[in-house]
């Protein structure tokens, strides 16, 4: 779908630089549960065990349900497989990490009572167990907990790390200040530990020992990593150095891409406002030392160990908007729609990010054929700020992709009365608009608008493809069309949807031979679409290659067209194109 989606990348961004330059550290072996396989294989490989009716039944049902990644149905299949086989270490530790994958932390806490009884260094057991001790204020005990465990990549540096945030905790700063320096001397990943500090002397009163903390930390990352940044600019403001800390903010930005963050701090301190330490808590800086891992993680493309460190950070910190997004995130990669709405809907009012949560939201009701309802969150959004330009336009391309086009242009002519002055990036507005109104029969409107997006961001190859496919199927300007296709397939060589209207300029024109030759190359690179694979079938027809154009008419009637093509398909599979020979074209294809 062309939705014009809300960025929310700079949550990723607050923590994975610092991991960066140790590519492959997190990605070895990783035991979750003493010599368990990797989490993936885990989910959905096949334990020894005995087909005892409902027992073997319920394995099956969440091995299933754990390939879905629907966690909750798969955690819960696994408990009952596990009380008709207690003793099934597998089945036991599938089913604790599954509770986990879906924060269920009071049984997960339970399971890892259980593992440690026979394997007492488990990592992410004793992990539980000490974030449990830790939710409960026994940091001795939590301690303890982790101190068991057995050390790998990930398990040693969190370890390090809540130890520390536990000893600040008890007030012991000093203590905590002493485990991040040793670590600091025996890790490849020197920054963490020195933006820990930072953290930790922050939230001490430190303030001295604070910023020089920063200042190094800024040192090691370029100055651009955004949690860094907006801790360093914080305490100058709370400092009292004000004027230092905005220019400090702005020259960040102007160099920056646009980071929300560090923009809502330095809006709140041209307010007149003091912005808050970004750790405010012990349990915050236990929530932060969980949420580095899982977002390297995330950027070397894993999933079900992110989402565990992701629900362990807020089970420590329920209100960290960073793990709730992520998490949210990670759910869409793996469809799980329901479960990203709810993650969202946790995302308080008064964030930064609420409304982006509210507009993903939408659109994954709108992925759930519950499109009412999304429409129904942006105009409460919209209600809420008349100048809420990204609801409008994503509300716009939801409306259009499901063919509403009356009710997107609607949308899209609001945005265009708050847009302001035009720029480059309003050329994908005119240009959605313009395909609304040219399916709605106004043609005349919509060529003003591809025209306008052209003007405005003259290299665009979707507004290019369209405007010139637009006139050829309309029988006016091929040779200005042919020009624009030409111009976009020259921007966008590889997208089939283009090569395809460049043949069918062609084949308009009545140049089969070269038609063939582009329509061939279309249906290379998109070969499940109906239209390209029936404009090769007329193309074939034409140049006298009948067998392989009903070859052509069959794929493209298999591959679902839209209805008003099916019976057009269907006529020319009976005659041929000899019953037609001015036939008028299939809508564009387009992506």
């Amino acid at each position: 779908m062309f939705y014009v989606k809300e960025s929310l990348k700079i949550i990723l961004m607050l923590m994975k630089a610092i991991f960066l330059g140790v590519a492959g550290v997190f990605m070895l072996s990783f035991s979750g549960c003493g010599n368990m396989p990797a989490i993936d294989r885990l989910f959905n490989s096949s334990p020894q065990i005995v087909d005892t009716g409902s027992r073997y039944g319920s394995y099956l049902a969440g091995r299933f349900a754990g390939s879905m990644r629907d966690m909750r149905n798969a955690a819960t299949f696994y408990e009952r497989a596990l009380d008709h086989d207690p003793d099934n270490r597998v089945i036991l530790e599938r089913a604790f990490l599954l509770e986990m994958a879906d924060g269920q932390f009071r049984k997960a806490a339970e399971l890892a009572e259980r593992i440690v009884e026979n394997d007492d260094k488990n990592r992410l057991a004793r992990l539980v167990l000490g974030l449990q001790a830790f939710r409960q204020g026994a940091y001795a005990q939590a301690r303890e907990h982790l101190e068991k465990a057995r050390n790998g990549p990930i398990n040693t540096l969190v370890r390090n790390l809540v130890t520390a945030w536990s000893y600040a905790a008890e007030g012991q700063f000093d203590t905590a200040l002493s485990v991040l320096d040793g670590a600091s001397k025996t890790t490849s990943l020197p920054n963490v530990y020195v933006i820990h500090r930072a953290f930790l002397n922050d939230f001490a009163g430190r303030n001295e020992q604070a910023i020089a903390d920063y200042i190094e930390a800024l040192r090691i990352s370029n100055g651009r990593t955004s949690i860094i940044v907006q801790g360093y600019g914080s305490l100058l403001a709370r400092q009292g150095r004000v004027e230092e800390a905005a220019r400090f903010y702005a020259d960040y930005l102007l160099q920056s891409v646009d980071d929300r963050v560090i923009s809502a701090e330095l809006r709140r301190i041209d307010s007149g406002e003091l912005p808050e330490p970004v750790i405010t808590s012990a349990n915050r800086g236990v929530a932060n030392a969980l949420f580095g891992p899982a977002a390297y993680l995330v950027g070397e493309r894993a999933i079900d160990l992110p989402i565990i460190y992701l629900q362990a950070a807020l089970y420590v910190d329920p209100d960290f908007v960073a793990a709730r997004i992520l998490s949210a995130d990670l759910f869409e990669a793996s469809q799980r729609w329901e479960d990203a709405i709810e993650m969202f809907g946790h995302i308080p009012r008064d964030s930064i990010y609420y409304s982006s949560a509210r507009i993903q939201t939408a659109i994954n009701f709108d992925r759930l054929d519950r499109t009412d309802e999304a429409i129904d969150i942006f105009e409460q959004l919209i209600r809420r700020d008349p100048n809420n330009y990204d609801a409008m336009i994503t509300m716009g391309d939801m409306l259009r992709m499901r063919s509403r086009f009356p009710e997107a242009i609607d949308a899209y002519d609001r945005a265009l009365t708050i847009a302001g002055p035009l720029d480059p990036e309003h050329w994908s507005l005119y240009y959605a608009r313009g395909v609304a109104l040219e399916q709605s029969d106004r043609w005349q409107e919509a060529e003003q608008d591809f025209l306008k997006s052209l003007e405005i961001s003259p290299n665009q190859s979707l507004t290019l493809n369209y405007l010139g496919y637009s006139w050829i199927d309309q029988g006016v300007k091929y040779d200005e069309a042919m020009k624009l296709i030409n111009q976009a397939v020259e921007l966008s060589p590889g997208d089939g949807f283009i090569v395809d209207s460049l043949g069918w300029g062609y084949y308009k024109m009545g140049d089969y031979e070269n038609a063939v030759i582009q329509l061939e190359r279309a249906v290379e690179m998109q070969p499940d679409d109906p239209t390209i694979n029936d404009h090769l079938g007329d193309g074939y027809w034409h140049v006298g290659r009948r067998i392989e154009a009903r070859f052509q008419w069959r794929m493209a009637l298999s591959m679902e067209p839209e209805d008003d093509a099916v019976a057009e398909i269907a006529r020319k599979l009976e005659e041929g194109l000899d019953f037609s020979p001015s036939r008028e074209a299939m809508s564009p294809a387009i992506p």
